[in-house]
């Protein structure tokens, strides 16, 4: 809205932006490519592709919770609607933060050794989700529940920051808002276009059977979707390091993922 209109503002007119592709130590002064050469480049690559399709299905489950969580704790567990809704928004902006902060960190540490873990710290983050899941879905009464929902957003925001080094780092230097924009496009198709009418298709199918109970089983399946979500991810750390010529496709920037990430903090 307005506010952002304005921040926006500040920022451009306050704020230096760095000199594009100074972090990897290299010039960005190239021309410009046109929509349908950057189109044909980026998913052209497939290690870009995997990451697209895992990061939209990651956002399926998360989006499904977003929209359902509420009835969850509603109609499972008898809960009265101001406090879900004080209780999930503070729990989500802890952990979800949180997540994405130690998730970024993991993968730029690890990552200075081996590029691999940019990929292998998004598997790790959604694996967890699905014990987490099973427990918080499955548990007996509302504080336990409440209590699993922290760590269960916190492994689900994990995948965040080492995703998009990833995809800054492979894509080209005048292509990286184009990939940006190409994830957002997909992770709303996918996750937001997907997850929750999915889950409320589940529930009334389930319905019959479980009565109001029937969208925690809904919310379990949509979570037991990120199995391969960590498939998809522990095969893009892999290519990372294991696929000839992807460096040189990707502009030589693979390897520098890492100082690519610290340096974007800085700056």
């Amino acid at each position: 809205g307005l506010p952002g209109l304005l921040v926006a503002l500040l920022v451009r007119f306050t704020v230096r932006e760095p000199a594009r592709g100074a972090a990897e130590g290299r010039r960005g002064d190239d021309p410009m490519p046109g929509f349908v050469a950057t189109l044909r480049t980026l998913l052209g690559m497939r290690t870009i592709v995997l990451v697209l399709v895992g990061a939209s299905m990651a956002a399926l489950s998360g989006y499904a919770f977003a929209f359902w969580g509420f009835e969850f704790f509603a109609r499972v567990h008898g809960l009265d609607r101001p406090t879900i809704g004080w209780g999930l928004g503070l729990i989500t902006a802890l952990g979800g933060g949180l997540g994405t902060w130690a998730g970024g960190q993991a993968a730029d540490r690890l990552g200075r050794r081996d590029p691999r873990w940019y990929g292998f710290v998004c598997a790790i983050g959604m694996g967890a989700t699905l014990p987490l899941g099973a427990v918080t879905f499955y548990a007996a009464d509302g504080a336990l529940a409440s209590a699993c929902i922290t760590p269960l957003m916190f492994a689900g925001a994990a995948y965040t920051g080492p995703m998009y080094a990833i995809l800054q780092g492979l894509a080209p230097l005048r292509m990286r808002t184009m990939i940006a924009a190409l994830l957002f496009f997909f992770t709303n198709l996918i996750g937001l276009g997907a997850g929750p009418p999915l889950v409320g298709w589940w529930n009334g199918w389930l319905e019959p059977a479980f009565g109001a109970h029937a969208v925690r089983h809904s919310l379990a399946l949509a979570t037991a979707l990120n199995v391969p979500v960590v498939c998809f991810f522990v095969l893009i750390g892999l290519r990372l390091r294991s696929e000839p010529g992807l460096a040189q496709r990707a502009g030589g920037v693979v390897d520098a993922i890492a100082p690519s990430a610290r340096e974007s903090r800085r700056a």
